[in-house]
């Protein structure tokens, strides 16, 4: 089993916001938006620790290839609305005051770095810091074919534009000239409330460790139960100390999937990590917490307002003071 990154450590809780309404009905924006505000709202009357966004600007009718992390081909249907994440985010921040903005992941190719830069600093200076970017490389061809972004070399364009954002946050007049981006003797004002906005690298594959590593203050990890997650943690505490960076630097969070509790214990092999009596849900939590997990995001249904608020209730209810 892999060890912990911050023993004893307190496990937090986020929500995922419904901004991407996959199986809603495109018709009724109406009822899109309310349940994302009431979502957010909730979480943050519950005491969750944070909110957070997923990003995906147009899909495919006839996409090349499935969603990496579900089985199901039908995953995304290509009439789902999307809500864009940093403005989502932003509307949210003015409808709450204590929970974490995170984006869980925002894919870094389809924004130029200065104008992404000057968004999220902004949000982070309104909703008086409380900012938490989750960076991805995307997956999808489609969606970069029509942003014009080069999907063979998103990796290495990901590296450069998290130098260039953290390069902007940072320094009076920013320096950078890279391959991709640049940017000299202009200033990019204001600068984030937080002296370091948490920086959260996206990805279950070695490459994404890598750039953990490398770039991030955080990895997220998805849909991963506790057993499978174990040697990954290994490889990332490997590089890590390779790297000569402390544990302690790094936030671990895993991205559960829907929460689904039920009557009877879930035994299906492939089940989602947050699926099964609240009594199974909570081992697994504290199975995440005992391999050094530091945040843990749930999902909500997207279809149904009652059903959404009334199982996060319930976690907060019968999980929550179990795993803190």
């Amino acid at each position: 089993m892999a060890s912990q990154a911050a023993p004893g450590q307190r496990l937090q809780v986020g929500v995922a916001l419904p901004n991407l309404g996959f199986g809603m009905d495109p018709s009724r924006p109406d009822l899109h938006r309310e349940l994302v505000l009431a979502v957010a709202e909730q979480a943050e009357a519950l005491g969750f620790d944070s909110v957070w966004v997923g990003d995906h600007l147009a899909l495919p009718k006839h996409p090349q290839r499935p969603y990496p992390y579900s089985q199901d081909p039908n995953f995304i249907p290509s009439d789902s609305p999307l809500l864009d994440p940093i403005a989502t985010i932003a509307v949210v921040a003015g409808r709450t005051r204590r929970v974490k903005l995170g984006f869980g992941v925002l894919v870094a190719p389809y924004r130029h770095p200065l104008v992404a830069a000057k968004l999220l600093s902004t949000i982070d200076v309104l909703s008086e810091g409380r900012l938490i970017l989750g960076v991805g490389v995307g997956w999808m061809p489609e969606e970069f074919a029509a942003t014009q972004a080069d999907f063979d070399r998103r990796g290495a364009v990901t590296d450069e534009w998290v130098r260039f954002v953290r390069e902007a946050w940072s320094a009076d007049y920013p320096e950078f000239q890279g391959e991709f981006y640049r940017i000299s003797g202009m200033s990019v004002l204001p600068k984030p409330v937080q002296s370091r906005v948490p920086i959260w690298i996206g990805g279950n594959t070695n490459a994404a460790l890598r750039r953990a590593v490398a770039l991030g203050d955080g990895w997220d990890a998805l849909h991963a139960l506790p057993d499978a997650l174990a040697p990954r943690l290994d490889e990332l505490w490997r590089l890590y100390d390779l790297a000569g960076r402390r544990r302690e630097e790094m936030t671990v969070c895993v991205r559960g999937g829907p929460l689904s509790l039920k009557e009877r214990p879930d035994t299906d092999p492939g089940r989602q990590p947050l699926s099964g009596t609240p009594d199974q849900v909570t081992e697994t939590l504290r199975a995440y917490r005992d391999l050094g997990v530091g945040h843990v995001v749930i999902g909500t249904d997207r279809r149904d307002r009652r059903g959404a608020l009334g199982s996060m209730e319930r976690f907060a209810r019968e999980i929550m003071p179990a795993i803190r």
